[in-house]
């Protein structure tokens, strides 16, 4: 999975998880939405979406034996609530 911006209404950036089932040589990458946009009208989980490469903050993966790799997202949050 990569995390990717998508739009807000008020113009920011909402982050999301996507489930790379495509990754294009133009750095298109195509998957399914894994979260539930807060503020962001016509996206819903599950839905299709189109995310590009350059736009990726983070990544994923879970390999078959369980390990994981990347999700820096989550150590940062880890971080931040500890220091309050």
């Amino acid at each position: 999975m990569v995390k990717a911006p998508f739009r807000t209404l008020a113009g920011g950036r909402e982050w999301m998880w996507v489930e790379v089932s495509a990754w294009n040589a133009n750095g298109q990458i195509s998957g399914l939405l894994r979260n539930e946009p807060e503020d962001v009208p016509g996206l819903h989980g599950g839905q299709t979406v189109n995310v590009h490469q350059r736009d990726v903050f983070d990544y994923l993966r879970v390999r078959t034996d369980g390990v994981t790799e990347g999700n820096e997202t989550s150590q940062i949050i880890e971080a931040m609530q500890q220091s309050r």
